[in-house]
């Protein structure tokens, strides 16, 4: 009895620790906040059209940043979603959020980013789904069959786990401002769209390596099997990056796209590949875009979608 109640202290501390860090994470952390607030607003525009058919642009924040719904539904006459999210959740949250909102006749156009393309299952236990989860309320996007009491205790502890570079951002904005550090807008336009106006920027500029796993290629299987019993059409949209290319990267590239064209359709610039190096396109990250490099982006988007559109159209009729 002794021995355990020497212990005490140390639980109990540990304790405290793990609570201070939900605080944060839950009610401070601006990620899960911004993630609940734009998913929210977005399936609640998704929700209020009443149209025989959509598109709904789907994927992570190169999705919200870097494509206007908005100009994509004046140009085809029908009503288009942004339902870009965040690459952190991973394919597998993202792919949970909106698959509620799919309906007969949509037109779904998946952007996964590079990074998202490449992880493994393994790696996608990280803390964002959690916390947008316990904010949300929507626990279908942690939730998983095949995942054990080990993996639900590494949940739970990474919600008490802030991560450094969180903490010191928020001490200084707390110290030098007085209030959170928010670095985006909260609400989203009436297509879903962002209504960020970012600058140029000095985001990551270098040489990627691009591969696609196995576990990466069978959630988008999957992903086209819910799409598909909902009686509706995926295409895959391979996003705008900021990178030094060359030709390994090319062919890496050319290989990820080959083996994603076995899954739907997929739209992309033959020539680079969506590789880009004009760094004036592109805001605080290599994904995220400005506004000039949203109105291209969105207008190269169109001309590829067109045919495509045509093609479901002739099918229905």
């Amino acid at each position: 009895m002794k021995h355990r109640m020497e212990f005490l202290p140390w639980v109990a501390t540990a304790g405290i620790a793990w609570s201070i860090g939900a605080w944060f994470n839950l009610f401070w952390f601006q990620d899960p906040a911004w993630v609940t607030s734009i998913y929210q607003q977005k399936i609640a525009r998704a929700e209020q059209v009443k149209a025989p058919r959509r598109i709904l642009l789907v994927g992570g924040s190169s999705t919200h940043f870097g494509l206007s719904a908005e100009e994509l539904q004046e140009k085809f006459g029908i009503p288009v979603l942004n339902l870009g999210l965040h690459a952190g959740l991973g394919l597998d949250a993202i792919d949970k959020l909106v698959q509620d909102e799919i309906r007969p006749d949509d037109i779904v156009i998946l952007f996964p980013e590079h990074d998202l393309l490449a992880m493994k299952e393994n790696e996608e236990l990280n803390i964002l789904p959690t916390l947008v989860a316990f904010r949300s309320g929507h626990f279908s996007i942690i939730k998983d069959d095949q995942e054990g009491p080990e993996q639900l205790v590494n949940r739970l502890l990474l919600v008490g786990s802030p991560q450094f570079f969180h903490v010191v951002n928020a001490v200084k904005s707390a110290l030098v401002g007085g209030k959170k550090p928010t670095w985006y807008n909260f609400n989203v336009g009436a297509n879903g769209d962002s209504l960020d106006s970012l600058s140029g920027g000095k985001p990551p500029f270098h040489p990627i390596e691009v591969s696609l796993s196995n576990d990466a290629l069978e959630r988008i299987r999957q992903f086209r099997s819910q799409v598909q019993q909902r009686h509706a059409s995926l295409i895959i949209g391979i996003p705008w990056k900021l990178a030094m290319t060359n030709p390994q990267t090319q062919q890496e590239l050319q290989q990820v796209i080959q083996s994603l064209s076995q899954v739907a359709p997929v739209l992309y610039d033959p020539k680079s590949l969506n590789l880009k190096q004009d760094a004036s396109l592109f805001g605080d990250t290599s994904f995220h875009l400005t506004p000039k490099g949203r109105a291209m982006r969105t207008h190269e988007l169109a001309r590829q979608l067109q045919p495509l559109l045509q093609k479901v159209s002739a099918k229905r009729q």
